[in-house]
């Protein structure tokens, strides 16, 4: 069987070379070199379509050249119809072709995943296949592919290397801040930040984004801008922030777009938000939106994930894990940022009330007046059934947000209510009007 040589990017086409053996049925052995070219320059990525054209084989001159779809190293939307499609873009000689595609979770390539055998090209060279498999989200998995082709005297076999396929939980970016239909406050002025969901947590991949705010819905006054915005691999999602002059009052809209190992994916948004003077917001006196939960580690054995029961007033109830209701399970090293329905004011002694359910946990607790921070620590405690903090111990006078962050060691045991289980986090001392903290 042939075995992987070497890959190289020629005019954005890859080329992978593999060993492409050639059997006679008498003893002769010849080998020569085949080439895979990925069609239309690299995108795609699941979508099933292979863009047969003169310009997939321009630089090929080996004995025989294959389109293949999803190329290496490409992105593929989990919601989305994935297919493989190979492509022989040189007729030959030979007849009664048989290939063979596998699937792996790990580029060791050591079992696969789901794998078909025989399948024959159709009358334009093309080979297509559906998996039956449903296949993770931001994960990393490989396919490769081998074919067969004979005659009355003669075998030829081939086998590639592998190709790189990423996963992506959805092609819609997530905002993270401001969340669509969110606010800003005016007093960040000089320092307002956006900031999306990271595409993929991963370090392989290349992954930039292009940022563009407005002032209208129809996106076409342009207020500012920033492209090529390098994914932070280190956290859980990428902001730009603009010194642009916001007024307050107003409402802007603003987009997305990432870029993936160079080639562009769709816009996301627009997302809109008013600005406004967080020194002036009021609502209801604990946390009413959630907006976002990280984990460090992958726990399937926690069952209250639903970040929404951590909103409201306290309300957990139950004794065992069938009776369980009201608060979400953070994991140990987890950490859940929520936006208050009022500004807490720093006021006279502790102003934030954490409620938490099952068992005591060590946490800590941050204040921010944006989704993503800066975020300033108000200590950590041992949480029973409640715990508060002070505004001041983080040195602020106000918070719209805050983030809670489990405390306890990561390599503690995957389990129903693993980590933190936040019931509820209040304001100890409502206000009416926050008009006092600017």
């Amino acid at each position: 069987m042939g075995v992987f040589a070497f890959s190289q990017k020629i005019n954005s086409k890859i080329v992978v070379n593999v060993v492409f053996r050639k059997q006679f049925f008498f003893p002769l052995v010849l080998v020569a070199l085949v080439a895979i070219v990925s069609c239309g320059g690299g995108g795609g990525g699941g979508t099933g379509s292979s863009s047969v054209s003169g310009t997939c084989g321009d630089n090929a001159t080996s004995f025989s050249i294959f389109c293949i779809s999803p190329v290496d190293n490409s992105a593929f939307v989990t919601d989305s119809l994935l297919q493989f499609v190979i492509t022989n873009l040189e007729s030959h000689s030979y007849t009664d072709g048989k290939y063979s595609i596998s699937i792996f979770a790990d580029n060791l390539l050591s079992e696969p995943l789901e794998e078909v055998d025989g399948l024959t090209e159709d009358e334009n060279g093309t080979v297509t296949w559906a998996p039956t498999i449903t296949l993770g989200s931001d994960k990393v998995y490989y396919w490769r592919f081998s074919a067969v082709f004979t005659t009355s005297n003669n075998k030829q076999e081939l086998e590639t290397g592998s190709f790189a396929l990423y996963t992506l939980g959805s092609g819609t970016l997530n905002p993270i801040g401001p969340r669509n239909s969110g606010h800003m406050d005016i007093n960040l002025s000089g320092a307002f930040r956006f900031a999306v969901a990271n595409l993929l947590n991963s370090s392989g991949p290349t992954i930039t984004y292009d940022f563009e705010l407005y002032r209208d819905p129809d996106m076409t006054d342009l207020v500012d801008s920033a492209y090529d915005v390098p994914q932070v691999n280190s956290g859980i999602h990428t902001s730009w922030i603009t010194s642009a002059e916001l007024a307050q009052e107003s409402f802007y809209y603003w987009r997305v777009k990432p870029t993936f190992n160079g080639t562009p994916l769709e816009w996301s948004g627009p997302f809109y938000f008013q600005v406004k003077n967080y020194c002036e917001l009021s609502g209801p006196p604990y946390a009413y939106y959630a907006i976002e939960w990280w984990r460090v580690r992958e726990c399937n054995e926690l069952l209250f994930t639903n970040m929404d029961e951590a909103l409201g007033r306290p309300n957990a109830s139950g004794l065992t894990n069938s009776e369980y209701r009201g608060f979400l399970s953070i994991d140990f090293g987890g950490e859940l940022v929520v936006e208050m329905g009022s500004t807490v004011l720093n006021g006279s002694g502790n102003d934030i009330r954490v409620y938490e359910y099952v068992s005591t946990e060590f946490i800590e607790v941050f204040a921010g007046m944006s989704e993503t921070g800066p975020w300033y620590s108000l200590g950590s405690k041992w949480c029973g059934e409640y715990c508060d903090f002070d505004l001041g111990a983080g040195g602020v006078s106000y918070a719209k947000y805050i983030k809670v962050k489990d405390l306890w060691h990561i390599t503690g045991s995957c389990h129903a209510s693993a980590g933190a289980d936040i019931d509820a986090i209040t304001e100890i001392h409502p206000f009416s009007s926050s008009d006092m903290c600017g």
